[in-house]
């Protein structure tokens, strides 16, 4: 979670029942440091289309967690006259989908261009309404439909056919556009004895994700790297700085063809692979990206098998 708040990735939180994937992704907002003065201004912006909206200045990154109740409009936005969606008032921030599987198939569908685009374009009467939504997408869901894939304390009732339907409910293009997929066992009966309230706390996470999010800043100014003014993190990288990051590290760049090869991994996956790897760099103050980083970017994305 450390690595998806430094690098604004995308993650899907896999687990049984009760093991913390719900409060795994309402704490991050606790390691992310607080809106810049230019994400305040866009956020703000969008929250003024609203009237019952009267504060000040945003300052707090967004954290949106619709219901899977929701309609399509209000998740993306639209109506007679068209007003940001939910993905929009996360722009800077959060959208949470807990319970991912229980969404209908079509509103997943209609994430997949907001996900690669950045925005929303609504068309109404010949006029079209640009609305941002960059925003980190966290998803959590059970494994299969009893939830107990792969738990060691509880057998799966599910057979592979029930398995297979389950996971045909959530869109494969959709799932490809998330970065990370984290496996989160349940703790076992001893640990919750064990956890040591002298854990790390999340100020010092906290101010390690601030500083990975100044090496970026400063990296997206270079004129060296051509690099457009909207980017502002990692997980925002276009392919020119995608190639000039490979070029950094020929050994990496040797490793592609045979991951694309043993894991059947798309252009996309790749790119994805690339830019977590560039965040895991940032945060152990690399220059350029290590190849422990890229297998370690691998690990969270090929770790748990849908199929």
């Amino acid at each position: 979670m450390e690595i998806a708040a430094a690098g604004m990735h995308n993650v899907m939180l896999i687990g049984p029942p009760g093991s913390g994937k719900t409060m795994l992704a309402k704490r991050i907002l606790s390691i992310m440091p607080d809106l810049s003065m230019d994400e305040s201004i866009e956020v703000t912006k969008i929250y003024s289309l609203y009237k019952k909206y009267s504060n000040g200045l945003i300052i707090k990154r967004p954290f949106i967690n619709p219901h899977n109740t929701i309609t399509q409009a209000s998740l993306i936005g639209g109506g007679i006259t068209p007003r940001p969606g939910e993905i929009s008032l996360a722009h800077r921030g959060i959208l949470f989908l807990d319970e991912f599987s229980q969404y209908p198939q079509s509103h997943v569908e209609s994430l997949r261009l907001p996900l690669e685009n950045k925005e929303v374009v609504i068309s109404r009467n010949n006029l079209f309404y640009r609305f941002p939504c960059s925003f980190m997408f966290i998803v959590a869901m059970n494994p299969c439909s009893c939830g107990y894939r792969g738990d060691e304390r509880k057998r799966c009732r599910c057979t592979d056919s029930e398995i297979r339907k389950y996971w045909k409910g959530i869109s494969g293009p959709t799932i490809d556009r998330i970065d990370m997929r984290i496996n989160v066992p349940r703790l076992q009966d001893d640990e919750f004895s064990q956890i040591d309230i002298k854990t790390e706390s999340s100020r010092k996470i906290k101010n390690r994700v601030i500083a990975c999010h100044e090496i970026q800043k400063d990296r997206f100014k270079a004129a060296a790297y051509g690099a457009e003014s909207t980017v502002k993190y990692n997980s925002e990288a276009g392919i020119k700085l995608i190639s000039n990051w490979m070029l950094e590290n020929s050994e990496v760049a040797k490793l592609i063809p045979k991951m694309v090869s043993k894991y059947n991994l798309s252009a996309r996956a790749i790119s994805s692979l690339i830019k977590v790897s560039r965040t895991i760099s940032d945060l152990e103050n690399n220059k350029n990206i290590s190849t422990s980083s890229f297998f370690e970017a691998l690990n969270y994305r090929v770790n748990f098998d849908y199929e």
